[in-house]
């Protein structure tokens, strides 16, 4: 119904622009609002309601008279009689937004967060994407469009760039999964050899949750730690121009150095930044902490034999 009242007969040739993928946003906005005035009405059964017999199709028919009247006389007025341009509105909001949200400390706060709620249990990526991937669709979208015309790509934070800051996974565990297969701990090697695989393939729940890294300090702070010196390092390699920012979208369950190569536009220097990433600083982060929670994981196993 959002779609319909967007290409309302009255529209002007500047928001006949809004009926492409740039009119989604508003889309999505308009199609959350209609399905909860439908609620509205639903609960408090203020719909036309038909005679037991009378099949289930047809009644829910006349059940969607009244919100559907209610939602389509509204749009009218709010575009029409109060020249409210909603879409237009948005993307006033949404260009005010985008390069605040894209800042680096922004971006810094953004992916420690993410890194904290994966400590507590909770899934970091998919809450701050809640919120930040309009953000990050938006940046991918102008630095290909910037390319297309022949232009540098400008925009840092993108889902893609999130790639040299959990390359391996959220906390870069990869170097961590490698320490846990060469334990001392007979259960640790199981993890590590569980983890080290799909970490290649930037899946590491089975390191996140057999380590465990959740409600762990241990390990838990090098995991917050490392995110946050990965998103300082991987933000200020790109501005500065050492790598192209990234404009490509690529399956994220490439191993990261392919994946960064071929979402920076084949950019060589990409491949450098994300070993580091994936390596070198998690590699040197994560040794102490995994001596730390091994010796603590066998003396946990000898008391336990002990027993």
């Amino acid at each position: 119904m959002s779609l319909i009242f967007v290409a309302s007969p009255g529209l002007t040739g500047g928001e006949v622009q809004y009926l492409d993928a740039t009119g989604l946003f508003t889309a999505i906005v308009r199609a959350v609002i209609c399905v909860e005035v439908f609620n509205f009405f639903t609960k408090r059964g203020i719909t036309i309601k038909m005679p037991d017999g009378v099949p289930p199709a047809i009644a829910a028919a006349f059940a969607a008279l009244i919100p559907g009247a209610v939602l389509a006389i509204g749009w009218w007025i709010i575009r029409h009689m109060l020249g409210f341009d909603l879409a237009g509105g948005l993307f006033v909001v949404i260009s005010k937004v985008v390069p605040v949200a894209s800042t680096y400390v922004a971006t810094a706060l953004a992916e420690t967060l993410h890194a904290f709620l994966w400590t507590l249990g909770i899934h970091g990526d998919m809450t701050i994407g809640i919120a930040l991937e309009p953000i990050w669709n938006t940046n991918l979208a102008a630095n290909a469009q910037a390319v297309a015309d022949g232009l540098k790509p400008m925009a840092i934070y993108t889902s893609q760039f999130r790639s040299f800051v959990v390359p391996g996974g959220s906390g870069a565990t990869l170097p961590l999964a490698f320490y846990f297969t060469r334990s001392k701990s007979e259960r640790l090697r199981k993890v590590g050899w569980l983890g080290i695989w799909p970490g290649i393939f930037n899946i590491n729940e089975p390191i996140t949750f057999g380590a465990p890294v959740i409600f762990n300090p241990v390990l838990a702070i090098p995991f917050i730690v490392i995110t946050f010196i990965n998103t300082t390092v991987a933000y200020l390699a790109t501005s500065a121009g050492l790598v192209r920012a990234t404009y490509i979208a690529a399956p994220w369950t490439l191993p990261s150095p392919l994946l960064m190569f071929i979402e920076t536009g084949y950019d060589w220097r990409a491949i450098i930044l994300v070993l580091l990433t994936e390596f070198v600083i998690p590699g040197i982060i994560w040794f102490p902490a995994f001596k730390a929670w091994e010796k603590e994981v066998l003396l946990k196993e000898e008391a336990a034999v002990k027993k």
